[in-house]
């Protein structure tokens, strides 16, 4: 039986966290992660912003 993380909301195993991680490396992880922080400049974006950094902290803590 595999451990189940909540990632965003969603129970996800470690093995399916590693593979969204992978998808991307590490620089196209910060680049992506940079841009979600400018986002919550616009108005109107503060909280979906805070919430997909959030996902993606989790992601990064989840897996491996």
């Amino acid at each position: 039986m595999s451990t189940l993380f909540e990632v965003n909301n969603k129970q996800i195993s470690h093995k399916d966290l590693n593979t969204v991680r992978d998808f991307f490396t590490d620089e196209q992880w910060d680049l992506i992660y940079d841009a979600v922080s400018e986002y919550k400049e616009f108005p109107g974006k503060e909280d979906l912003a805070r919430d997909t950094e959030s996902a993606i902290s989790q992601l990064f803590r989840s897996s491996y």
